[in-house]
């Protein structure tokens, strides 16, 4: 499908949140379509769905979508504002590997990109904990607890933490997707 396992998890666990059943049956390392996902599929195959909207690392395409960019985002360092590293202008990926570093759950949207930023770039981080809730890890980063990748917003800042650019390439791309754009209706 052109996405990562864990963005992928991610979406179909909040589509089923939003539709209020469960689409898979999960056994082990298999899955296989409940009653619901059998129906939904019918819907999705049919055209029914007009839109998604999808997180996409530089130039990846999604076959058999039309991609429309929407915004484009970068991540950037978020440290305790009195880190060794809070005074650079920009870090290194690889400078974070000696740090506690905070890392998003599997189920979290940009889990993938992170990932993928770190296999690009040959980055192992000493991961101390996860969670999947932004303003958790901004509050973890702010009392010291280690240093995390967010994406650059003034938000993403508190009293006790700072953020700085990243040297690597950590852009990504949100973007509206659909099957044939050029026939959705006028209001998709």
């Amino acid at each position: 499908m052109g996405i990562s396992h864990p963005t992928l998890s991610y979406a179909v666990k909040k589509l089923e949140e939003e539709l209020g059943v469960p689409l898979f049956e999960r056994e082990g390392r298999n899955i296989r379509l409940t009653v619901y996902g059998k129906v939904f599929k019918e819907y999705s195959e049919a055209g029914e769905l007009d839109l998604a909207i999808v997180t996409t690392r530089p130039g990846e395409k999604i076959a058999g979508f039309d991609l429309v960019p929407m915004m484009h985002r970068k991540l950037e360092l978020l440290l305790p504002a009195g880190h060794e590293l809070a005074k650079q202008k920009s870090v290194s990926l690889k400078q974070i590997e000696q740090y506690p570093y905070l890392a998003f759950g599997e189920e979290h949207a940009l889990a993938g990109i992170i990932a993928d930023v770190f296999a690009k770039n040959d980055i192992h981080p000493q991961i101390s904990s996860v969670t999947d809730d932004v303003r958790t890890l901004v509050d973890l980063v702010a009392i010291g607890e280690g240093v995390a990748l967010l994406p650059k917003s003034k938000y993403n800042e508190s009293a006790g933490s700072i953020a700085v650019p990243v040297t690597e390439d950590t852009s990504y791309t949100i973007s509206l997707a659909s099957r044939n754009l050029a026939q959705e209706p006028k209001v998709a």
